[in-house]
């Protein structure tokens, strides 16, 4: 058994296209919520969690490609 992904909870807005350019996946959960009836906690889930992909194709080259790739985009490192 292999999870779906791995929910990274960061501090920050994200702003996924900038991880899509570079080839990461990361999928957009509930598009059609509205942000207007979000409590605090679920607002923070809406935009600032990645799901980021962990499946059985994920190789150890690529988790270490995508957390170079999403620190830099997130700007915990510099590009």
């Amino acid at each position: 058994a292999v999870p779906l992904c791995y929910p990274l909870l960061t501090d920050k807005k994200i702003d996924r296209s900038k991880l899509i350019e570079k080839g990461i996946f990361v999928p957009s959960y509930w598009p059609e919520v509205s942000i207007n009836k979000l409590n605090e906690f679920e607002l923070a889930l809406y935009e600032k969690c990645l799901f980021l992909p962990c499946d059985q194709r994920i190789n150890k080259e690529d988790i270490i490609r995508m957390s170079k790739t999403v620190k830099k985009v997130l700007g915990y490192e510099e590009a």
